[in-house]
């Protein structure tokens, strides 16, 4: 309950609000009392507690960050996977509500999308972003397949003058073509969050570049995609693309690709084995006088300024 919004206000309905006994010694240099009060240094008067509430604030502003699980590069000659969909946005929070967030994995090697990430409240989808597309190549599982696989990023397609799988707008960009030629480079990357994969040829093949968020109150870069892999099992190998893309590997021998880094929905690199997509990660922001300390799950609880954030890195909830 909230103190009076007008008239007199007790010690004891102070105390009753901030969670005391009633009966508790006050004075008006409680660090409590001023907390509450929202005045914490110079002359005070109970007139500051009006209306004042030691429990969540409503109705209020929820930010959101979703990324999807990155897809796996392929193996061999294999291109690089596509980064999981990442989608942000802000929606109006009342009390008791209930979030409910589902992490998406990342893909396996050789022939693994990517997961979806999910974001709902009392059972209504807020966010879903797609995974991340896997990167194909010349393995014997692939090898009618040249067309890279589509997703939230694409991933990148194998020579021939294929086409790299799409992305979809708003939460990723497509994966790499393959070259026209049989070249040393000739697998596309992974498409990330904010830059389609590069394209097959005669250097290395580099990973969409990821998108950058400010939600933690730093810039973070997330949904970086996987490189394309090489014919030479020699050490200059494609680069991931920016916030977690794995770079790429040698057939053969030499360099072994890198799987996306975890929690950052981040393609495979593609190229010897393939590697593994990086998981998805979830991010719930509130004004910390509407944070309501009821959560499942083990997200990583943090503040910066004004807000509190979760970081879910596995499904959880959250209830207002």
């Amino acid at each position: 309950m909230a103190l009076p919004s007008a008239g007199a206000i007790s010690f004891s309905q102070v105390n009753t609000e901030l969670g005391r006994s009633s009966t508790q010694n006050l004075s008006m240099s409680d660090s409590g009392l001023r907390t509450l009060f929202n005045d914490t240094s110079g002359a005070i008067s109970m007139s500051s507690g009006w209306g004042k509430s030691s429990g969540p604030s409503y109705p209020s502003n929820l930010q959101y960050l979703v990324i999807a699980g990155g897809a796996g590069g392929s193996s061999y000659l294999g291109s690089g996977g596509g980064a999981g969909g990442m989608l942000e946005g802000t929606r109006t929070v009342d009390a008791s509500r209930t979030y409910v967030v589902t992490v998406g994995a990342g893909g396996g090697n050789s022939s693994g999308n990517g997961n979806a990430s999910n974001f709902t409240v009392n059972g209504i989808v807020i966010s879903n972003p797609t995974g991340g597309g896997f990167g194909v190549g010349n393995n014997g599982i692939q090898n009618n397949v040249q067309i890279g696989n589509s997703g939230g990023s694409g991933g990148g397609s194998y020579w021939g003058g294929s086409v790299g799988g799409s992305g979809i707008a708003g939460q990723g960009h497509a994966g790499g073509n393959g070259a026209s030629a049989p070249t040393l480079y000739r697998s596309g990357g992974g498409g990330g969050a904010g830059q389609a994969g590069g394209n097959g040829g005669n250097s290395p093949v580099n990973g969409g570049n990821g998108r950058t968020s400010n939600i933690t109150g730093t810039s973070v870069t997330y949904a970086g995609g996987g490189a394309g892999g090489t014919y030479s099992p020699g050490t200059v190998v494609g680069q991931g693309g920016t916030g977690g893309g794995g770079h790429g590997g040698g057939w053969g021998g030499g360099v072994p690709s890198l799987g996306g880094q975890v929690n950052t929905g981040s393609g495979g690199g593609g190229g010897g084995g393939g590697n593994a997509g990086g998981s998805g990660i979830v991010f719930i922001k509130v004004p910390t006088v509407s944070y309501s300390g009821s959560y499942s799950g083990t997200p990583n609880v943090s503040t910066s300024g004004a807000y509190t954030i979760l970081r879910f890195s596995s499904s959880g909830t959250y209830i207002s």
